[in-house]
């Protein structure tokens, strides 16, 4: 059942079971108070009525709120100055209606209602707590029934307050809003016109529609035919018409062409007017979006809204700044990426590829490793094609590494400057030797550094042993002498000739004491030449004369 075959029923239901009598002609005395407010879609139209004067003043307010397509409600009360007589509220959020109603002054028995339907046919709710439950059917509402088993309350009615609403009724006939109505600058457009009209036009209902049902509460306390309950919950229905008739025809002003200056299908509220606003992307799918700066055709389904950057309301408006790509840019932002990106204000353009956030450097090229690239907050980029960045503080770059505040780069080693040494660091406990060589003192022999293997002998740098201060290779080494080159040690201290043409061999095991020049002294007693070499076996512990390409060193 549709939601507005639910409120019919509702109409027809609350005028069958409490019989109100017809309407008089007379005008009665009354003043008439008008607003209509928007925020956003949402409209909200108020009507305030006073009647009467001195003790049986009255004050009647109608307010409804609506959003065309959307979700509505509709709040009437009645008040005797301060205090409330009744009020009745309806809700309407999707296909769920929620009433909620008061009787205040001058009623006793039955004081707060409240009834929930989903499909507009069941409803169930609460009588001042009590659980209920009914339903429509042939258009009356029957089978009300408290969930308790209980009996249902009586409810009385003041003659006071009875004669007020009878009169509050009587004024309501013809009522219109004034030129001097509290708030005349709120009656400026036709779409304020066309809501009020709402109320006053008696063809939609309006304000007679709810004279009827603040009557149709005050006969709940006198029917003979009903019980209180059951005419207190077909009040609520009564003002549930009365929402209907205000609120679709709210609606139907809504989407009018008095109301809606840009009609979009896909907005809140089915249209746009806000002071310069388009309907932007009007032939997408699920329709357009209001915004004041669309990029791109309006009507093209690709067309995008500018807005807040990242949707974030405190960012600065962006606009438009291309519509072939659809770009929106902040006012003090730049363009990028070849003209789909843009950069915040602050940020930088990369190359023209990508943005960097504000304060933090690109660091990056088309070769480098890490592509789009840049640094974080307080570091600077000293090496883009390394992605290398270094805090702001620091030292040089040294190969793939930032030297800290004070150092120095040597040789791609960050250096104390007082450790440097030509080209290369040399911290304690090394030396710096002839101001370029870095050595350390097991090592150091005069002016030079000798190699791992070396021995200082005599301020040089040897390669064999040092033998009464003076360098002596291993086949020279004699004892405590080194023979002269072509002599053989035969004992310790004893040199002798190896004669024209050869050189002497290392004393010792199986060695040969002399050989050819050109030849080589091996352990297997002879002198390997003609392209061998002496080759020791580590297996068998014994050398021979071999082939290089046939020796395992």
């Amino acid at each position: 059942m549709t939601r507005t075959r639910v409120l019919a029923l509702a109409v027809a239901v609350a005028l069958a079971t409490v019989g109100l009598p017809a309407i008089a002609g007379a005008r009665g005395r009354h003043r008439v108070a008008c607003d209509v407010a928007a925020d956003g879609p949402k409209s909200t139209t108020t009507i305030t009525v006073h009647s009467g004067s001195g003790a049986g003043a009255l004050t009647l307010t109608v307010a409804i709120s609506a959003v065309a397509g959307g979700d509505a409600s509709y709040v009437l009360s009645a008040t005797m100055g301060k205090k409330v007589a009744l009020r009745t509220s309806a809700e309407l959020t999707g296909a769920t209606v929620h009433l909620s109603g008061d009787l205040g002054l001058g009623f006793k028995g039955i004081r707060h209602t409240e009834l929930t339907s989903t499909d507009g046919i069941h409803f169930a709710g609460q009588v001042d707590g009590r659980a209920v439950t009914g339903s429509l059917s042939a258009g009356t509402l029957q089978d009300l029934s408290f969930t308790d088993g209980g009996q249902a309350p009586a409810l009385k009615v003041k003659g006071k307050v009875k004669r007020a609403l009878a009169k509050a009724v009587k004024s309501l006939q013809g009522a219109s809003c004034p030129a001097s109505s509290p708030k005349p600058q709120a009656i400026i457009s036709d779409c304020d016109a066309c809501k009020l009209n709402c109320n006053f036009n008696p063809a939609e209902g309006g304000l007679l529609c709810v004279g009827n049902t603040f009557l149709s509460a005050v006969s709940c306390g006198a029917s003979a035919v009903i019980t209180p309950a059951l005419c207190v919950v077909s009040f609520e229905l009564n003002g549930l018409s009365c929402t209907s008739a205000a609120i679709n025809c709210e609606k139907a002003c809504l989407t009018s062409d008095a109301c809606c200056k840009v009609h979009c299908p896909g907005a809140v509220g089915l249209c746009c007017n806000g002071d310069g606003e388009t309907c932007c992307g009007k032939a997408g799918p699920n329709g357009g979006v209001c915004c004041t700066s669309c990029c791109g055709n309006p009507d093209d389904a690709d067309a995008v809204c500018c807005g807040h950057r990242g949707g974030d309301p405190n960012a600065a408006e962006e606009t438009c700044v291309n519509p072939d790509t659809k770009l929106c840019c902040e006012p003090d932002g730049t363009v990028c990426a070849n003209g789909t990106e843009c950069c915040a204000p602050g940020e930088t353009c990369c190359d023209g590829k990508y943005c960097a956030p504000a304060g933090q450097e690109c660091c990056s090229t088309a070769t480098s490793t890490q592509q789009f690239f840049f640094c974080g907050q307080g570091q600077h980029c000293v090496d883009p094609q390394q992605n290398l960045c270094c805090p702001a503080d620091s030292g040089p770059e040294c190969g793939v590494q930032c030297c800290a505040s004070g150092e120095v780069c040597a040789t791609s080693t960050c250096c104390n400057p007082n450790d440097v040494c030509g080209q290369t660091c040399c911290p304690q406990p090394g030396i710096c030797l002839n101001g370029n060589e870095c050595c350390d003192a097991l090592h150091t022999c005069g002016g030079h550094c000798c190699a791992g293997f070396q021995q200082c002998c005599n301020g040089q740098c040897c390669n064999g042993s040092c033998v009464a201060g003076q360098c002596c290779t291993a086949d020279r080494a004699c004892g405590s002498v080194c023979c002269a080159q072509g002599f053989a040690c035969t004992s310790p201290g004893t040199c002798v000739s190896c004669g024209a043409g050869k050189h002497g061999c290392a004393p010792g095991g199986t060695n040969p004491r002399c050989c050819d020049d050109g030849t080589e002294c091996c352990a297997n007693g002879q002198c390997c030449g003609g392209g061998d070499i002496c080759c020791f076996d580590p297996a068998s512990g014994t050398s021979s004369c071999e082939p290089s390409f046939q020796c395992i060193h």
